[in-house]
């Protein structure tokens, strides 16, 4: 038991370190050297959700100390519900932008809204929507249209995560 708790406690230790590290900081700033995005209003929908986001990710290491999820079992289980429940809510409302507008590349929001997106994307572990964004960076990449370094890294952990299953 004693071995479980503390695996459990190494794992929301992870997920508060994740919430800090793979978190947009602010609202997203256009590098100035980019173009103009070639659709604001799907930019201003997509922000409004990266805020919403990280404020959800906020609210829970506010709420969760690592010292309280390391004492108390019942925190540690609340804890790991409330992140997948936020997380189902971002994967829902970014899958219905993308539905209705498109993939969010650099084109069409900018590149700094567009990696911002992949930081909320990449915490998904459900495969269909993973699946599908892969394919939405890769066209990107394609059109130098998205990051490399992000094509790349969505990929691993997309490896990784299918590995764990």
């Amino acid at each position: 038991m004693r071995i479980a708790r503390q695996w459990a406690f190494g794992a929301a230790l992870c997920m508060l370190a994740g919430i800090a590290v793979a978190q947009p900081t602010g609202a997203p700033t256009e590098d100035t050297a980019a173009a103009a995005p070639a659709n604001p209003a799907y930019r201003t929908q997509l922000l409004q959700l990266i805020s919403d986001d990280a404020q959800a990710r906020a609210d829970l290491k506010r709420d969760y100390t690592p010292q309280r999820l390391q004492h108390d079992t019942v925190s540690l289980r609340a804890f790991a519900r409330e992140v997948r429940m936020a997380q189902k809510e971002s994967q829902e409302r970014l899958t219905e932008l993308i539905r209705r507008q498109g993939f969010p590349d650099a084109q069409a929001v900018g590149a700094e809204t567009a990696h911002a997106v992949f930081l909320i994307a990449q915490r998904i572990t459900e495969p269909g929507f993973r699946a599908d964004f892969q394919r939405g960076i890769d066209a990107a990449v394609q059109r130098d249209a998205y990051s490399r370094a992000d094509q790349a890294l969505f990929a691993n952990r997309s490896r990784a995560l299918s590995a764990k299953r």
